[in-house]
């Protein structure tokens, strides 16, 4: 039983020294809580009651930080490396906010942090105390019916509502055509599909890799070698906008340090089907791959084809993407001249060796004027708009960052809200999967990272009152096609100018420099 223990409590209660299931929805109230303040003191008590919470442990408490003495040292580095877990990315709500606090408490610096511990008014904790639906039984029943949505489904639908996705994905493919035509790109989108054509004509069986840039030009690229190109990208939703699937998928890299071995058995097996017939691997939104990760990229590579002696395996990769935007998460860039460790270094040596730029000064997108934690209940209702927060399904558009709007609520006979329903029932914008057989003026808030590779119809932006991470501000402005699709927040000129206080700003700066002298020198060639 793979459950933490929020999961535990909400479900679970023993009688008689025995476990039973709640009869009806439970909400627990769990203490202590501490700040999360990564500079203040009670940091390392904050990190091990959230791994308490979040991460599933057997026998002891111990047992959640490697049943380590539990300094406060050993728990702010299980919880680093807990929220860099598939599994905890998954259950911890705002992962990736407690993981930039993880890094930041991290950090070593001279000068003392301007963030200082708030001390919480009275008010504010007994409004922590309330859950929405603690009285649950003195509200009077609404008069509302709960299960007029039934009628719209058969009895065998609504029971196979609950594990349809995933039955579905066992049996669904995709065949698709992509229409694309070359005498429509520009002259840097002609000569980036020039380099892949004459590569991958040249009959020698040694080819360099490959490096090249966006959307419509991997349509095209696709098309000219079809089974022999994989095409990936760094996170589930811009997997799906270039119909391909995220990078750590095909590839099986490893996520956390637990996972930083070599593959063995059906994982390799698996790998190696992966592998089979392809030359070329384009991956997307190269700006969020980091040095440790692209170092077992070269592992792998190397592992499932067994020519060691070349970069990647004798595969060819094509990096796209824009060096301005995200970083990766809990590790350095690819161009970072001082890797972390000696997969870091092997990452960092084998993008070295990338020589062949192509740069799209043509943005196609842009045509326009050159709390310590969410509380776990959701209020929902017909014609909302929602995002999905996992990639649930992303081949088929059910990824991280997908919006979708609320069209039913399917509910068990005699039973109504507060229960859980059986399905909530949602249409997802440019969804391209099997079919299970109002939309309103509303918005959805977001964060720069689940915006990557997005491009919305509108947006209202507030980058916050520092730049935390170069990029961001970048991210969140050029998701939109035009300025006059936007909306930003007045700032502060100190906030405008922390733009590059970054301490990494320094090294892309230079990657920059260094991509364009190669993008000169390959479009002279």
């Amino acid at each position: 039983m793979n459950m933490n223990f929020v999961q535990f409590a909400r479900t679970y209660k023993a009688f008689n020294n025995e476990l039973t299931k709640f009869s009806e929805n439970v909400i627990p109230r769990i203490f202590p809580t501490y700040s999360p303040n990564p500079k203040g003191p009670n940091f390392g008590l904050y990190c091990k009651y959230q791994l308490l919470r979040y991460k599933p442990w057997r026998t002891t408490q111990n047992n959640a930080w490697g049943d380590q003495k539990p300094t406060d040292e050993a728990l702010i580095n299980y919880w680093h490396e807990f929220l860099q877990t598939s599994y905890g990315q998954s259950n911890v709500p705002d992962w990736f906010d407690k993981l930039q606090n993880v890094i930041q408490s991290q950090e070593r610096e001279d000068e003392p942090s301007q963030e200082q511990e708030v001390t919480r008014e009275e008010w504010m904790v007994l409004s922590d105390l309330h859950t929405p639906f603690e009285n649950a039984e003195g509200i009077p029943e609404s008069a509302h019916d709960w299960h007029l949505d039934r009628v719209n489904y058969s009895e065998q639908q609504i029971r196979e509502m609950p594990t349809w996705i995933e039955t579905k994905k066992e049996d669904y493919t995709i065949d698709e055509q992509y229409v694309v035509d070359i005498n429509s790109f520009s002259e840097m989108q002609k000569l980036a599909y020039d380099i892949v054509k004459s590569h991958f004509d040249d009959a020698s069986s040694e080819k360099e890799s490959l490096c090249t840039g966006k959307s419509y030009l991997i349509n095209a690229i696709r098309n000219l070698l079809q089974g022999k190109c994989a095409v990936t990208a760094t996170t589930g939703k811009a997997a799906y906008n270039i119909k391909g699937v995220t990078v750590h998928s095909l590839l099986k890299l490893p996520i956390g340090s637990s996972g930083n071995k070599d593959l063995t058995g059906q994982t390799l097996c698996r790998l190696q089907e992966n592998l089979n017939n392809v030359e070329y691997i384009i991956i997307d939104e190269y700006s969020m791959l980091g040095q440790v990760t692209f170092g077992w990229i070269d592992k792998l590579g190397k592992q499932a084809t067994g020519c060691n002696s070349k970069v990647f395996g004798g595969k060819s990769l094509i990096l796209t993407g824009d060096p301005d935007q995200l970083p990766p998460v809990a590790d350095k860039p690819l161009y970072h001249s001082k890797p972390s460790n000696a997969v870091g270094e092997q990452g960092y040596q084998a993008y070295d060796m990338f020589d062949k730029v192509i740069k799209l000064a043509v943005n196609q997108r842009v045509q326009g004027m050159s709390s310590e934690q969410v509380k776990p209940v959701v209020f929902l209702t017909k014609g909302a708009i929602v995002m999905l927060t996992m990639n649930l399904w992303p081949s088929v558009g059910l990824c991280n960052g997908a919006t979708g709007t609320i069209v039913d609520f399917i509910f068990e006979n005699n039973h109504q809200p507060p229960d859980l329903p059986i399905a909530v029932i949602v249409k997802f914008e440019n969804y391209r999967g099997p079919v299970f057989d109002q939309e309103k003026p509303m918005c959805i808030p977001i964060c720069p990272i689940t915006s990557q590779g997005l491009t919305l119809p509108k947006a209202w932006i507030d980058v916050g009152k520092s730049e935390r991470t170069a990029g961001v501000s970048y991210v969140a402005i050029s998701r939109v096609k035009s300025l006059a699709s936007c909306v930003i927040e007045p700032m502060t000129y100190e906030r405008l100018t922390s733009l590059k206080s970054s301490a990494n700003l320094q090294y892309r700066l230079a990657e920059e420099t260094r991509l364009d002298q190669l993008a000169q020198s390959t479009s002279s060639a």
